[in-house]
């Protein structure tokens, strides 16, 4: 609260005129990032709900980096984070998953895209010069062989293929 304050030009106690502390501002920047997520409703092809989810969440976390890694892995409270979980919760349940695996197919999809955004936006990337200089001897081949595309930065075919394996891990056991 100290560090927004003095960002602001103004006194840390000023700020709690506004919000009760870190927790509540945390929340608001929440709310605010998620009102952005435009309500889609319940889609009637679950895989397209499945992908919207994960490209709103993805949009977001590339629009603002910062913020997004400061509320993506807090608790959800805002109201406006609860419409992309409901549009997609309804997409699953009317394509007849059952509310236990609606709820694990949108953990999992959260969970990868959640971790995909957050990695993103840290960087993927190995660092080639330290890769190169930590792999001289014997140990770590694999990651040796592989230090070029470890260094650079995955586009969207890689976040995509990830959710393609998802979309057809929950198709294949919904056909079982």
């Amino acid at each position: 609260m100290r560090a927004l304050a003095s960002e602001l030009g103004v006194e840390a106690m000023s700020l709690y005129r506004h919000v009760n502390g870190r927790a509540a501002l945390l929340d608001g920047l929440a709310e605010q990032l998620m009102s952005e997520i435009e309500p889609r409703g319940a889609s009637s092809d679950w895989t397209a709900g499945v992908r919207a989810f994960a490209a709103s969440l993805r949009a977001l976390a590339q629009a603002h980096p910062e913020a997004f890694r400061l509320v993506a892995l807090q608790t959800l409270h805002a109201p406006a984070a609860l419409q992309p979980i409901e549009d997609l919760l309804a997409s699953l349940r009317s394509a007849g998953f059952t509310p236990a695996r609606a709820i694990a197919a949108y953990r999992m999809i959260a969970a990868y895209t959640l971790g995909y955004a957050l990695s993103e936006s840290a960087g993927f990337a190995l660092a080639e010069t330290a890769l190169a200089a930590t792999l001289g001897g014997e140990r770590y081949p694999t990651v040796r062989a592989f230090a070029r595309q470890l260094a650079s930065e995955p586009g969207r075919g890689s976040f995509e293929a990830g959710l393609d394996a998802l979309i057809g891990g929950l198709t294949a056991e919904r056909q079982q």
